[in-house]
């Protein structure tokens, strides 16, 4: 099941200020037809340079050794972000947990009232 988020309540979700909060915090990957549910830990949010009126940050999160997870789009759930879909890449492996990173760039400025 996808869930429909609407662009701009994404984008809040989105926010560098509520993964730096929600660092060493669990999300929750639920269980499909072909995975088992899945436990992520994030560990760390990089902060990288952006262009002016954006903001931009990597989400490092660590879970299971196996199974290693594809590098997709996954639905996932966190107490103070609710369910809402990431687009996750494996970046590290080992005998103990398998790291994945989500990259974010983000426009951080009000529309313009001036839109058509």
């Amino acid at each position: 099941m996808t869930v429909a988020i609407p662009p701009d309540e994404l984008s809040r979700l989105l926010a560098q200020d509520r993964f730096l909060a929600a660092v060493n915090s669990t999300f929750e990957l639920p269980a499909t037809d072909t995975m088992p549910a899945i436990s992520l830990r994030l560990i760390e949010v990089t902060v990288r340079n952006a262009p002016k009126g954006y903001e931009q940050f990597a989400a490092l999160f660590e879970g299971p050794a196996e199974p290693v997870l594809p590098q997709g789009t996954y639905e996932m759930t966190h107490p103070a972000f609710g369910t809402m879909p990431l687009f996750m890449v494996p970046v590290g492996h080992s005998a103990e947990r398998t790291s994945y990173e989500v990259c974010v760039i983000r426009n951080v400025e009000a529309p313009s009232s001036n839109a058509p």
